[in-house]
């Protein structure tokens, strides 16, 4: 019987450009997207580049064959922040982003 990976830990979420890191306990294996054009990730290192938003399955492969995934998501850049740049003191300022949440 072969053993599986441990489990895949790390922050499973991204924005474009950005970059986290997975990491597999078990060592030896490789680590591959199912979707690179959404999150691309190094095959020896699970350095994770979010791409577009979205979805992807992060795979950590063992040699044996067996594995463990994740799915991260990279979410959105936020919108530029619009309102005024400048205040008094006392005074009250509106500042809206229109991506919200």
């Amino acid at each position: 019987m072969t053993a599986d990976p441990a489990a895949i830990t790390g922050t499973l979420t991204v924005c474009p450009g950005s970059t986290t890191t997975l990491i597999d306990a078990t060592g030896g294996g490789s680590w591959s997207s199912g979707s690179s054009s959404i999150a691309m990730v190094a095959s020896a290192t699970g350095v994770v580049t979010g791409m577009l938003p979205g979805t992807a399955t992060i795979s950590y492969t063992l040699p044996t064959g067996c594995g463990a995934t994740v799915t991260v998501t990279v979410n959105p850049l936020p919108s530029a922040v619009t309102g005024s740049s400048t205040t008094c003191v006392g005074a009250v300022v509106t500042v809206t982003d229109s991506t919200g949440g």
